[in-house]
């Protein structure tokens, strides 16, 4: 029965993955632009008072987790970060497709909870924790495609003016940093990432990241957290303090630390 359950789960997902990103390209049409790195607010979002913040050289701070992203920040001390181009998380999500290799090949997700609901377990885990861990693991990343296409839908309708979740890059400030960075070396199962110091130009949107922490639950359910999360509220079950940075707009390198202590050390 938890099989057919995940795979209920996944059907539901599946159909969004193939329109997903066709859909999400017919929405992002609407550029903004940027005159040396400071944003001109689309004149729609001046009349409708949206809730949109902008900051000028404001000091964040990002924590690179792909080898690519760390090349091109020590490559450009100026980067603009515009809506013309998807994040590696966009990227990451719809391209993301499961498959668990076995004595037989490849097998595609579904097949292989059919491989398992029949017992031939032959080539499957022999730690059967380990195979609950991957069957969760996956679970997680198909429910984060499904509610990061729903925290759009609803960003474009009531509010896009905020930056996109798709486009924008993720920073921190002084007060959180270190838990951002900590929360990526567990899950990247690192012991060092580099955190650059930045001077941020444009468009800001601050967030609860604990919001994203939902599980599957009904469309209604994932509006109404969505619509939390952009509206900037605080989740009322955060432990920790996820306050995440939407951020377009133009970023000046100030400085590169190689690792927490080194940041500490300068703070």
């Amino acid at each position: 029965m938890f099989f057919f359950l995940v795979r209920s789960d996944y059907y539901i997902c599946i159909y969004f993955i193939f329109d997903f990103k066709r859909y999400v390209k017919s929405r992002l049409s609407r550029n903004y632009h940027y005159c040396d790195g400071y944003s001109i607010v689309p004149p729609h979002c001046k009349k409708i008072k949206m809730n949109l913040n902008e900051v000028i050289e404001k000091t964040f701070f990002h924590t690179s987790v792909t080898r690519d992203g760390q090349e091109y920040f020590d490559k450009n001390p100026v980067v603009i970060i515009d809506d013309s181009k998807y994040n590696p998380r966009y990227n990451e999500l719809i391209n993301f497709s499961p498959t668990i290799p076995l004595h037989a090949g490849r097998l595609g997700w579904l097949k292989y909870l059919d491989y398992l609901a029949e017992k031939k377990y032959m080539g499957a885990p022999r730690d059967w924790s380990q195979l609950i861990e991957n069957i969760a693991n996956v679970s997680y990343r198909i429910n984060n495609r499904y509610y990061e296409r729903i925290f759009e839908e609803i960003r474009l309708s009531e509010f896009d003016c905020l930056p996109s979740r798709f486009n924008c890059i993720y920073m921190a400030d002084e007060t959180n940093i270190e838990v951002w960075h900590q929360k990526a070396l567990q899950q990247l199962n690192l012991t060092v990432l580099p955190i650059y110091e930045f001077k941020a130009t444009g468009r800001v949107h601050y967030a609860d990241g604990e919001w994203l922490e939902v599980d599957i639950v009904s469309d209604e359910e994932y509006r109404r957290v969505a619509r939390e999360y952009w509206s900037g509220n605080s989740c009322p079950t955060a432990s920790l303090d996820l306050k995440e940075i939407l951020f377009c707009g133009r970023l000046t390198l100030v400085k590169k630390y190689d690792n927490l202590t080194d940041y500490k050390k300068d703070k």
